[in-house]
């Protein structure tokens, strides 16, 4: 048995990117914003197959994504082998990617014109089934980061200095998902949590905990709470020094490699409006702190998100 999937997706985005903190008081901190001049498209389509056996589940996938500024071309393979009567299987999977930047107003800004970097990643997984209600999986997971891996768009100023970061990265995963069902009442529980860590000093915990029932044989409605916290880079300064002598040989203000802490609230409807097409609301709202991190922060970084989502799919099946 063979399955084939196309995924074509395209989006665009505009708005402002921070490009650095500037301390303007002891603890106060302002973000630099670049201004609302940002306009982006990406394309991205990929293709996969699968092959069903008795026992053994082989899938493979490749793709390209395009943006104004980045290329990426990637690839994967994976594998399933169930036993024990189909109650236990173990999996596991290799990805490959290919990415080529070109900052665009590379020479106003004094940014780089052109850099490469790729990744190789590659994941094990358990999956147990203990009973027709209970569902358990584990996974380790590693990735391996070469190439140009800084921010071509972090400012580069004297106030602001470029963003400088190791042209390499080695990252490992730990995963644990589980589900029950409650046949009484239609519903299934999720309880996830990922441990994440670096060789950059970074490491991160996420906890996510959720239902989701269904309505008659049309509807289901799911709703899960996330929280997530992680430590900083080595690197990583909450604002730049601009008297230093000497800058370090790494350097961010990126608030993605700053210590935080966020908690996030989802709810996902679809309902299946016919045996082929389904319609499928998301909406989630996402806030982070400083505050909702376990740990003691010296100073929570300006850059930080909060939003509110909302989209709204079709599905198809055939």
């Amino acid at each position: 048995r063979f399955a084939l999937t196309v995924d074509v997706l395209r989006e665009s985005m505009t708005g402002a990117s921070p490009l650095g903190g500037v301390k303007v008081a002891e603890d106060d901190i302002r973000v630099a914003m670049s201004g609302a001049s940002i306009s982006e498209e990406r394309q991205d389509v990929t293709l996969g197959g699968a092959w069903y056996g008795d026992s053994t589940v082989l899938k493979m996938s490749a793709g390209q994504s395009i943006e104004n500024d980045y290329d990426a071309r990637y690839a994967s393979l994976g594998a399933d082998v169930s036993f024990n009567e189909n109650a236990s299987t173990l999996g596991f999977s290799v990805s490959a990617s290919d990415d080529i930047l070109t900052p665009t107003d590379a020479v106003q800004y004094n940014r780089i014109r052109y850099a490469e970097k790729e990744s190789r990643s590659a994941f094990l997984g358990y999956t147990q089934i203990f009973t027709k209600n209970f569902i358990v999986q584990t996974g380790i997971g590693i990735n391996r980061l070469e190439g140009y891996l800084s921010d071509p768009y972090k400012a580069g100023t004297l106030v602001n200095p470029q963003d400088r970061r190791p042209d390499q990265r080695s990252q490992h995963t730990l995963v644990f998902e589980s589900r029950y069902f409650i046949e009484s009442v239609e519903t299934a529980l999720q309880f996830d949590y990922r441990y994440f860590s670096d060789d950059w000093g970074i490491d991160s915990h996420t906890v996510r905990t959720g239902l989701a029932r269904t309505f008659g044989e049309s509807w289901q409605v799911g709703v899960s709470v996330r929280w997530y916290m992680q430590s900083e880079a080595d690197f990583y300064e909450p604002y730049a020094v601009p008297q230093l002598a000497e800058q370090p040989e790494y350097f961010s203000m990126d608030y993605r490699l700053s210590p935080y802490g966020a908690a996030s609230v989802n709810v996902n409807m679809e309902w299946a409006f016919t045996t082929d097409w389904s319609a499928i609301l998301v909406l989630e709202q996402y806030r982070s702190r400083a505050e909702y991190s376990l740990a003691d922060i010296r100073l929570e970084n300006p850059g930080l998100v909060d939003f509110v989502r909302g989209s709204l799919g079709l599905e198809y099946r055939f």
